[in-house]
């Protein structure tokens, strides 16, 4: 289908604004992840700096999922697919996120 240019040019307008709306949305993200603005609360959710600013919600299928805790094996259900690494105990001793199972102040280590 070939559109005209009037056409063309609208199409290129509301793109241009999505894109620089996601920009600005993208440079507010990585502020908070500099200054990490809501380190009590990233800490107590036992997230990691990405997954907390910059990873947002997570697609997930809508059925309830059952899942182990991959350090104690303890059993964890979730409204969806959108499951966690570990519990919130294991996560919490370990220092790891619950998201991805990172460092969750993002440090590499020789050992837990």
């Amino acid at each position: 289908m070939v559109k005209e240019k009037a056409a063309i040019l609208k199409d290129c307008n509301i793109r241009t604004h999505y894109n620089k709306d996601f920009a600005a949305k993208l440079r507010h993200s990585l502020n908070e992840f500099d200054s990490d603005t809501h380190k009590k609360v990233r800490v107590e959710a036992r997230k990691c700096k990405v997954c907390f600013y910059l990873r947002g919600t997570r697609i997930s299928g809508q059925a309830f999922t059952t899942t182990l805790c991959q350090s104690c094996g303890v059993s964890m259900t979730f409204p969806t697919t959108d499951v966690d690494f570990y519990c919130l105990p294991c996560s919490k001793e370990l220092l790891l996120c619950v998201d991805c199972g990172g460092d969750i102040n993002l440090r590499s280590r020789k050992k837990l």
